[in-house]
């Protein structure tokens, strides 16, 4: 019976689930892979997080741009011995701070000094070069550019993390599918066990009307048929269980319902001889190991910056400036130039600070360190673990293909027998159970083993950058170096 019939039997013997279905969403493993991608808000969290540091970043390269300055201000007093002086200022200036350390000014000023108008007034108007050059502590800029690559560092890490997210809301859901294609299976073809014992039920009937059969033959087959109504019942409550365990996993909503059919050839399952170049794989695209790695990056660059910090400062100024005196109109004006070199230090007997805070970035090196070897380990056993699990559901699905074959074998055997009256009622009714037990194993086998080929895709770091998940998912992830044999 084909799946959709079986199922639309299902929705009209059970009308809860057809109330359900009716109502629900219908959709594609790559619709719904792509809908928790698109509206999960844990996904729009971890998005967040990158806009975040990308402004942190950007604050953090914004020390060595180029800034400008200007002011102006006005007042009245006594200026110059001069009283009742009404004074005006103004200065523009032009700052940048290089990676090498060194910190450029440039400035001009003016005052105007006036007390009963302009001719009577004076003028001072002049241009200075200021030129800041570190020699021990702060030489190089190492603390800032180490600030700028720890924001780096943290940029990378959100954005691993968001990948890392995006991977794990993928393998949900396509479990959390996969469970919902194997329990509406699952009911459908409880919708077709129901039918045949029914119809065994009725030709029982006729045959013990027709004093053919006893009629104790048909308590047996009344009760085969309620222990099938019963299992109707647990499917439907399976149904609707996965099904809103996959409407949890997209994010909240109605209850989808599934039309991805299961394959109907399984993926074989990988051998041995590649198990090293897929640990390999998952150890260089694992988002959660480039998110370390990230995060080591972010604590050594913390690191420099503290004991760049920590370092005694001597300090190299250079002012250069030129002067413009204009005190009477009828006089010349007056220019004068200075230089002035200065040496200012910061030699401190003990730091107590600069040393705790050097003590806490070499510990949290340590612990980015210790955590980023331990998630390698751990990544390990998972590829492993998935390829261990992927093998064996392989083997229990192809031995419950195997078993589903057999039964109807011996069942469509059975059944001419009892038309030849060489057996009985009851002989067909244990092999129909176990014919449909043995279907049921196999759907279930069917469903558990697309969710291990999912969390092997997880596993291995190749769920990374998946353009088509729906119709990847289908197939086994290569290993690394497998594509070039």
């Amino acid at each position: 019976m084909p799946v959709r019939l079986a199922l639309g039997l299902l929705c009209l013997l059970l009308p809860g689930l057809a109330g359900r279905t009716a109502a629900a969403r219908e959709l594609t493993l790559g619709a719904a892979v792509e809908g928790a991608i698109r509206q999960h808000d844990r996904l729009k969290a971890s998005h967040e997080r990158i806009v975040g540091r990308e402004a942190e970043l950007d604050a953090e390269r914004a020390v060595f741009d180029a800034t400008s300055s200007a002011g102006l201000s006005a007042e009245h007093g006594e200026r110059y011995l001069v009283s009742g002086a009404r004074t005006l200022t103004g200065a523009v200036g032009l700052a940048k701070r290089l990676r090498i350390g060194t910190a450029l000014e440039v400035g001009v000023d003016y005052e105007l000094v006036s007390a009963d108008g302009p001719a009577d007034g004076a003028g001072v108007a002049g241009i200075g070069v200021r030129v800041d050059q570190p020699l021990f502590g702060g030489i190089g800029e190492a603390a800032g550019r180490a600030r700028e690559r720890a924001a780096e560092a943290g940029l990378a890490n959100a954005r691993s993390d968001h990948d890392e997210a995006t991977t794990n809301r993928i393998r949900e859901v396509a479990v959390r599918y996969w469970a919902l294609v194997s329990a509406q299976a699952v009911a459908a073809k409880l919708v077709e066990a129901q039918a045949r014992a029914d119809k065994l039920l009725k030709e029982t009937r006729v045959l013990v009307r027709a004093h053919e059969r006893p009629a104790t033959d048909l308590h047996m087959l009344e009760a085969n048929s309620a222990g099938h109504a019963h299992n109707q019942i647990a499917a439907e409550r399976a149904v609707s269980d996965a099904a809103y365990a996959l409407a949890h996993a997209l994010g909240g909503g109605e209850a989808p319902v599934a039309i991805t059919a299961l394959p109907e050839v399984a993926p074989n399952a990988p051998g041995g001889e590649h198990d090293d170049s897929w640990v390999r794989r998952a150890l260089r695209t694992r988002p959660r190991l480039a998110a370390h790695r990230h995060r080591v990056a972010a604590a050594n660059a913390a690191l420099v910056a503290a004991v760049d910090e920590a370092k005694p400062r001597l300090d190299l100024a250079l002012d250069l400036r030129h002067e413009r005196l204009d005190v009477d109109p009828a006089l010349a004006a007056v220019d004068g130039s200075s230089v002035r070199l200065s040496v200012q230090s910061d030699l401190p007997f003990s730091n107590p600070v600069g040393d705790a805070r050097q003590r806490a970035a070499r510990a949290a090196l340590r612990e980015a360190k210790a955590l980023h070897k331990a998630a390698k380990r751990e990544v390990a056993v998972q590829v492993r673990r998935a390829l261990t699990a992927l093998r064996a559901g392989h083997a229990v699905l192809k031995q419950a293909e195997s078993a589903r074959t057999a039964y109807v074998q011996a069942l469509r055997a059975e059944r001419a027998k009892l038309k030849a009256g060489f057996s009985t009622v009851f002989q067909v009714t244990i092999l129909e159970d176990r014919l449909t037990t043995a279907e049921l194993l196999r759907l279930q086998a069917w469903g558990r083993y697309m969710a291990d080929v999912t969390r092997m895709w997880f596993a291995t770091g190749a769920l990374v950058g998946l353009q088509e998940p729906g119709d990847s998912l289908l197939s086994i992830p290569p290993a690394d170096g497998a594509e070039d044999g």
